[in-house]
C-alpha cells in the first residue's frame, strides 16, 4: 500500500495581481470528511492497455472513492500496487469492476472551474516508485458536431516521479507539463531535491495567460523556490483542479 497525504493549504487565487479573500479557494481538510460542496471524488480509469492471456485489458484499476479519505486534518490518497491481495477492486475504462485488485489509486477534483492564478498545496508525496503523485489543472472536451471530432485539452501538471540526468525515474525530480491542445504540449523534468523524505513540501504553479505587457507562462515553485518557467503551450481555458495518486 502506498499513501500520499495532501494537507493543510490549498489556496487557489484567481488572479496573480491584487485580490481579496473572496478570490481564494481554500481547504485545510479539518472536517471529519471531504467537503463535497467543494470537491468531486473521481471514479475513472486511464493509462492505456496491455495484453494478458491473449486478450487486451486495461493496464491499471483507475481511481476509486474507497482510496480517498480525510484523517487528522489531511486528505489521504491511497494506492494499491502489484502486491495488494485485499478485497477492494478497481474499475475498467468502461466503469465495470476489475477482476483483480491491483494498481488502483484515488483522486479528487474541484467542483468549480478556475482560471489563471496561483495554485499551491502542502503535501507528502508517495515515497516509492511505481505510482504517480500529481496535482494538475484539466479541461477536456470532445465535440462531435462536425465531420471530425474536435478535442479541447488544456492542462498544467506537477507529477512525481520525474526522470534524472541518466533518464531513470527519480523522486528528486518532477515532471512539469503545459498543454493547450491534444497534440501541443511540453514536459520538462526538473530537479527539486529529495521529495521522499517523509516531510511536507510545498508545490505551487503560477499560471499567467499573458497580456500586452507580459508573456504567457507557467512558473513552477518547489518549497517556495522558483525552479522552472514554461513559456510553451500555455493553457487559456478555465479548468478543474485535481489531486491524485
Amino acid at each position: 500500500m502506498t499513501v500520499a497525504i495532501i494537507s493543510c493549504v490549498i489556496p487557489l487565487t484567481t488572479a496573480i495581481a491584487e485580490f481579496n479573500t473572496d478570490d481564494i479557494f481554500y481547504d485545510d481538510f479539518t472536517e471529519s470528511r471531504l467537503d463535497m460542496n467543494k470537491w468531486l471524488i473521481t471514479e475513472k480509469n486511464w493509462g492505456g492497455t496491455v495484453t494478458e492471456n491473449g486478450g487486451t485489458v486495461d493496464y491499471n484499476g483507475g481511481v476509486v472513492s474507497e482510496n480517498v479519505s480525510v484523517r487528522d486534518g489531511n486528505l489521504v490518497l491511497t494506492g494499491l500496487g502489484n502486491l495488494y491481495e485485499g478485497e477492494q477492486k478497481g474499475i475498467n475504462r468502461d466503469g465495470s469492476q476489475r477482476s483483480d485488485r491491483k494498481r488502483c489509486g484515488g483522486a479528487i477534483a474541484t467542483r468549480e472551474y478556475y482560471a489563471s492564478g496561483s495554485y499551491e498545496i502542502s503535501a507528502k508525496i508517495a515515497p516509492v516508485l511505481g505510482c504517480c503523485s500529481a496535482m494538475w489543472t484539466f479541461e477536456y472536451e470532445e465535440d462531435y458536431s462536425g465531420d471530425d471530432v474536435k478535442i479541447t485539452n488544456h492542462e498544467i501538471d506537477i507529477e512525481f516521479p520525474g526522470k534524472n540526468e541518466n533518464d531513470n525515474f527519480s523522486l528528486s525530480h518532477a515532471l512539469c507539463t503545459t498543454r493547450n491542445t491534444e497534440e501541443d504540449y511540453k514536459t520538462k523534468s526538473v530537479n527539486c531535491g529529495n521529495q521522499a523524505d517523509g516531510e511536507f513540501h510545498t508545490y505551487r504553479f503560477d499560471w499567467h495567460t499573458g497580456s500586452n505587457t507580459e508573456s504567457p507562462r507557467v512558473e513552477y515553485y518547489f518549497d517556495d523556490v522558483l525552479t522552472y518557467t514554461s513559456y510553451d503551450y500555455i493553457p487559456t481555458n478555465e479548468s478543474r483542479f485535481w489531486l491524485g495518486l
